[in-house]
């Protein structure tokens, strides 16, 4: 059985005097994740955006709400691996370039 990972995208449309930095920022998470991949990174959660993000905090819990990862660097990834199928749910605070807050909350799947 093939798995094919789904994004979902979130977008935001927003007016900025900044100059490099767009006034639309989109960002890019996961609904679906599985360990079981054929040698690429499925099982990671990659977080990625239309603009580049000033300050970046994810949470993930479980469906009991217990945290399981957090971090306040993009370039730290929450792997899939040790955890049982099943819904997760993140939250992603922060600030784009453009001084636009970014506060969204979602679920994904892993699957396996």
């Amino acid at each position: 059985m093939k798995i094919i990972c789904f994004f979902l995208l979130l977008s935001a449309t927003f007016f900025s005097q900044a100059q490099d930095c767009p006034d639309s920022c989109i960002l890019y998470v996961p609904n679906a994740l599985t360990p079981d991949c054929d040698g690429i990174d499925c099982d990671i959660l990659y977080i990625e955006s239309s603009c580049r993000i000033n300050t970046f905090h994810l949470q993930i819990y479980d469906k009991w709400a217990n945290q399981l990862f957090e971090s306040f660097q993009l370039t730290n990834r929450f792997s899939c691996a040790d955890y049982k199928e099943g819904v997760y749910i993140w939250e992603v605070t922060g600030t784009y370039c453009n001084g636009i807050s970014i506060n969204k909350k979602g679920n994904f799947n892993i699957l396996r």
